[in-house]
């Protein structure tokens, strides 16, 4: 067999049988291995914890401890150390128990060398691979964890480049935009390349906690604090510390309570009511709100003081009617999530149907695609979703546009993307026509059929 270079992995051959040691010590050696061996288990025990070994050879018959039993106590503590058990006969059961409680394989006395020597190569190589895999999901675990953030819009880079400056640091921030533009999905992609992403990040929808439940909810309380208090209770501080508080609506905080969430993150500690001591708190806080929480201040709804606190690092994520740009890369992405999740083989959307969702104006935003994407791939009967298998509201639209009835809410880059559409296609994407019709110049025409994805 082929020598490998000295020293490269370790062996430890754990039998009580002298001779069977001196046999496979000295082939072990003179095939370029390093070898260690023990007569039973606490000699083995030594051993382990004084040098690094690749590889076990472990007989099932030891004079302190059934090798079975010990088999399981190595795996526990050394999981990804391959055991290749040393057996006298070809007992079935023996070697079913072994392969179940995590040996790599089994050699027959007398041994084969060629076979074992194939078998430690195999389990040695096995090692390296799973050591490399190990490598790289810690090495993957550094990259940025951006999932769900998706498009390729100039807005949506600026967000993305707000998020690596955010989780480079551990200042406070505040994401601003609409419902359902992805506000969550920022806030986790910030937690997820933090310094503090091995903590938890614990989310919390202010708008949906009782004021009579706020202090209990995040500062927690002690066992007897009150009538219903059975047991002690930890809050949301508590819960986030070392990690990440994620306050999504802060604005629906009433402006009485504020101030006790501003004394929590100005002191850095809270007390449990009913409690006697002040426990330390180590979080960062990333606060969400639909509201432009300047105005709020102006309007007395939301402190100033709580405001310059959280207000370090502001994140605007725009609605998807001002990013449509995204809405081609958002629709892909879609739909190859819940082809996973709903068992589905949709493998692409028909132009028109794309330029229909592109042309829609969205008030729920991504929220809103993401549940219409879901919803006409369920009754898509074809492999392409189709413009029928949009909901009549989003077709309505369109109609109401073709006949020359436009709804007040329809944003004004809605209404000219679908004229110029209707115009292009009347002269049949003939340039010069359309220009005239238009009253623009060619060079506009063209920026526009760029910006709003027009071309035929």
């Amino acid at each position: 067999m082929q020598k490998k270079e000295l020293g490269m992995d370790n062996i430890l051959i754990i039998d009580d049988e002298k001779n069977i040691i001196s046999f496979l010590k000295y082939n072990i050696i003179q095939e370029g291995y390093n070898c260690f061996s023990a007569e039973d288990c606490q000699e083995a025990e030594i051993i382990l914890r004084n040098n690094p070994i690749d590889l076990i050879l472990l007989d099932i018959n030891l004079p302190d401890k059934d090798g079975i039993t010990y088999l399981h106590d190595i795996k526990v503590r050394y999981r990804d150390l391959p055991v290749v058990m040393l057996t006298a006969s070809r007992d079935v059961d023996n070697v079913v128990k072994s392969i179940k409680n995590g040996a790599y394989d089994y050699i027959t006395k007398p041994i084969d060398l060629d076979r074992m020597f194939l078998i430690i190569e195999n389990a040695l190589k096995l090692k390296r691979l799973e050591s490399k895999v190990s490598q790289l999901e810690r090495e993957l675990s550094e990259i940025k964890h951006l999932n769900g953030i998706v498009g390729t819009s100039k807005h949506l880079q600026d967000i993305i480049e707000k998020i690596e400056i955010a989780s480079a640091t551990d200042v406070n921030v505040v994401i601003q935009g609409e419902s359902g533009t992805g506000k969550e999905l920022v806030a986790h992609s910030i937690h997820n390349n933090s310094e503090r992403r091995n903590k938890r990040m614990v989310v919390v929808n202010c708008g949906a906690i009782p004021d009579t439940l706020f202090e209990s909810e995040f500062f927690g309380y002690e066992k007897g604090a009150f009538t219903s208090s059975i047991s002690r209770h930890i809050g949301y501080f508590e819960q986030a510390n070392q990690g990440t508080l994620f306050l999504d609506e802060i604005s629906e905080i009433p402006l009485h309570l504020q101030v006790k969430l501003l004394r929590a993150i100005q002191e850095k500690e809270i007390r449990r009511i009913g409690g006697t001591k002040d426990i330390p708190i180590d979080i960062r806080i990333i606060a969400a709100t639909s509201k432009d929480l300047k105005k709020e201040v102006e309007k007395n709804n939301f402190r100033e003081d709580l405001y310059y606190r959280l207000y370090v690092f502001p994140i605007i994520v725009p609605p998807l009617r001002q990013r449509k740009d995204d809405i081609p890369s958002l629709v892909a992405y879609f739909i190859n999530m819940f082809n996973k999740k709903n068992n589905k083989n949709i493998r692409g959307i028909q132009k028109e149907t794309l330029e229909i969702l592109t042309s829609y104006h969205w008030k729920g935003n991504v929220r809103e695609l993401e549940n219409v994407i879901e919803r006409a791939m369920l009754v898509e009967r074809t492999d392409k979703l189709t413009p029928l298998s949009l909901p009549q509201y989003i077709l309505r639209e369109k109609e109401e546009y073709l006949n020359g009835q436009y709804e007040e809410n329809i944003p004004l880059e809605g209404i000219e993307k679908m004229h110029i559409r209707r115009v292009l296609k009347k002269c049949n994407y003939n340039k010069n026509k359309t220009t005239k019709i238009l009253g623009i110049s060619r060079a506009t025409l063209y920026r526009k059929i760029k910006e709003y994805n027009l071309e035929k």
